[in-house]
């Protein structure tokens, strides 16, 4: 006899189908979020409206969405969309979105003259 045969066995329950949480949150919000001062509405390309939080780069917009449910997101869902995603004719709307803070993740500093830069090149060529 083994040891873990007398050992209590919990029970296995399958999952329900449909039921996957890989990449998603499964919270749902019934009330939105906090929103920045200066932040403004857009109509998206399915009619709801989307409050922009943030101008992000390459054309991304952090937005927080309305309470309806649709196939764009759900109640409140903070989530990234793009320009195309936005009803046409709101491009001044989109431009006045305040942008995000600048990346705490900077390049190093490049050294500012000519000059500087080839008396860095013969340092490091030596």
């Amino acid at each position: 006899d083994h040891l873990l045969d007398a050992a209590p066995q919990a029970a296995v329950v399958p999952k329900p189908k449909g039921s996957s949480s890989k990449g998603r949150k499964s919270v749902q919000q019934t009330v939105p979020g906090p929103v920045p001062v200066g932040a403004v509405q857009a109509i998206t390309a399915g009619g709801r409206v989307a409050t922009i939080l943030e101008r992000k780069q390459r054309g991304w917009f952090a937005v927080a969405l309305d309470g309806n449910v649709n196939d764009e997101g759900g109640a409140f869902e903070r989530k990234s969309m793009r320009r195309p995603m936005f009803a046409p004719g709101q491009d001044a709307l989109l431009d006045r979105a305040r942008e995000s803070a600048p990346s705490q993740q900077s390049k190093r500093p490049q050294a500012g003259a000519p000059e500087e830069r080839a008396a860095q090149r013969q340092r490091f060529e030596r």
